[in-house]
C-alpha cells in the first residue's frame, strides 16, 4: 500500500511531502482494528486485500513506466483475486478504470483483460455447471420470491447501514469485530470524511479511482440480505479507500498549515488513533474473540440459528 499511495501522491514539486503521507496512509491501514483483526487469524479477506494491492500496484507501475509484463502481472493478480474471496470477482473493473482513465491502448487493455480470462478461466468453467450455492443464498436479487419492492427496500437498509457501521454501530459478530463498536474511530473518522470532501473537491484520476474502488468493496454489504449486515468482512477491501481517504485528509491539511508543528500534529492524531485501535483489540476484543467460535446451546436451536434465510 505504500508503494501504491507513493505512486498516487507523488508530485516533482513535493515528492518528499508525498512520500511521508504515503506512509502515513500505509500505516493507517497496517493499525487498523478493522484490518489486523482479520489479519491476526489469516482470515482469506485479508489475501484479497493483498491480491487487490498488487494488481494496482503493477497497474499504476505500468502507467509510470510503459512496460507490458507490468499489465499481465496486473491482470494474473486481478484474476487471483476473482478466485479468492467471493467479494473479488467485481475487482477486475478498478484497474480496468484506472487503466482506461489513462488513455491506455487497445492493445495494452486487450493483453490485460486477456490474462485476466485465462486466469480465471477453471473456476468460471467449473461455475457454469454448478453455480454456487453461496452466491444464491446470500444475494437477494437472485431471489425470485420478492418483490421489486422488497429488493429496493433490503437495497435502502444497507445502504442506511453502511454510515451506521462507520459512526455508530459496526458488526456484531465477534469474529469480525468488538461486538457492534463502530468499525472506525473518531479520529479515523474526521480524517475520513475530510479526505473524502478533499477527493471530491479535487477529483484526479487517483480520486475517482477510489471512490470506484470504494463502491466495490461495498458492494457486497449493499447486495446481500439486511439481516446479514453490518458486516465487517464482506467489506473488507474497503480498508484500502479509508486508508487512502485519510492520507489524502492528511496531505490536505499538511498543506494548509505547513510547519513543523502542523505535521507534528497530525502525526500525533494517527498514532493516538493506531493506540485506541491497538487498545480495543487487545483489552476487549481478545477476550470476546474466542467465545464467537463457540456454539451455546443445544445443536438443534444452533442449526436452526444459523440455517440460511
Amino acid at each position: 500500500m505504500y508503494a501504491i499511495f507513493s505512486s498516487f501522491f507523488v508530485t516533482e514539486k513535493k515528492k518528499n511531502r508525498a512520500i511521508l503521507i504515503a506512509f502515513i496512509g500505509a500505516f493507517i491501514l497496517a493499525t487498523s482494528r478493522w484490518y489486523f483483526n482479520f489479519a491476526r487469524f489469516s482470515y482469506e479477506g485479508v489475501f484479497l486485500v493483498a491480491l487487490e494491492s498488487l494488481s494496482m500496484l503493477f497497474a499504476a507501475q505500468y502507467v509510470r513506466l510503459k512496460k507490458g509484463w507490468l499489465l499481465l502481472a496486473a491482470g494474473f493478480f486481478a484474476g487471483l483475486a476473482y478466485l479468492s474471496y467471493l467479494p473479488g470477482r467485481f475487482f477486475i473493473l478498478v484497474p480496468l478504470t484506472y487503466l482506461w482513465s489513462y488513455k491506455t491502448s487497445r492493445a495494452a487493455l486487450s493483453a490485460f483483460i486477456a490474462t485476466f480470462l485465462i486466469v480465471i478461466l477453471p473456476l468460471t468453467m467449473y461455475l457454469l455447471r454448478y453455480p454456487d450455492k453461496r452466491v444464491s443464498q446470500q444475494l437477494y436479487l437472485a431471489n425470485t420470491e420478492l418483490s421489486l419492492s422488497q429488493k429496493g427496500n433490503f437495497l435502502m437498509q444497507n445502504v442506511v447501514a453502511v454510515p451506521q457501521m462507520l459512526t455508530v454501530k459496526g458488526d456484531g459478530n465477534g469474529r469480525h469485530n468488538y461486538p457492534f463498536k463502530p468499525a472506525i474511530n473518531p479520529i479515523l473518522l474526521m480524517l475520513l470524511v475530510t479526505g473524502i470532501g478533499v477527493a471530491y473537491i479535487r477529483r484526479t484520476r487517483e480520486d475517482l479511482l477510489v471512490f470506484v474502488w470504494s463502491g466495490i468493496a461495498l458492494l457486497p454489504m449493499l447486495l446481500t440480505y439486511p439481516w446479514e449486515n453490518p458486516h465487517m468482512h464482506r467489506t473488507i477491501t474497503f480498508v484500502i479507500p479509508l486508508a487512502y481517504f485519510c492520507a489524502r485528509a492528511v496531505g490536505w491539511l499538511w498543506a494548509k498549515n505547513f510547519s513543523r508543528y502542523a505535521v507534528l500534529s497530525i502525526v500525533v492524531l494517527v498514532l493516538i488513533s493506531s493506540m485506541y485501535e491497538l487498545r480495543t483489540y487487545f483489552t476487549f476484543q481478545k477476550d470476546v474473540f474466542p467465545h464467537a467460535f463457540e456454539i451455546t446451546g443445544d445443536l438443534d436451536s444452533a442449526l436452526k440459528k444459523y440455517k440460511p434465510h
